[in-house]
C-alpha cells in the first residue's frame, strides 16, 4: 500500500473519531469501570454472559468505546431490578 494511501486513512480515521466523539459522548473501559465499580476483567466476564453492555464502537482492533448512554441506561436497568 502507497505511504500516501495510509496517511489519507489515518486521517480520515482521525476526522470520523472527532465526529463520533462529538456527536456522544465516548466512555474508555477505565471510565467504564470507575462509573460501574466494577474490573475491566469482571466487565468482559458480563459482556460474554450478556449481562453488561458491549462496547458500542470499535475504533481499532485493540481501542473500544462505549457510549455513556449505553451505560447510564444500563445503571438505571440494574438499579431498578434492585428494587423489585
Amino acid at each position: 500500500m502507497p505511504r500516501y494511501t495510509l496517511i489519507f486513512k489515518v486521517i480520515i480515521g482521525l476526522y470520523v473519531f472527532s465526529e463520533v466523539m462529538m456527536a456522544e459522548n465516548l466512555l474508555t473501559i477505565a471510565q467504564v469501570c470507575e462509573r460501574v465499580s466494577m474490573s475491566a476483567s469482571h466487565i468482559r466476564k458480563r459482556i460474554k454472559l450478556g449481562k453488561f453492555p458491549a462496547a458500542t464502537h470499535r475504533l481499532s482492533t485493540r481501542m473500544v468505546r462505549w457510549s455513556e448512554s449505553s451505560i447510564n441506561e444500563w445503571i438505571e436497568k440494574t438499579h431498578e431490578q434492585k428494587k423489585h
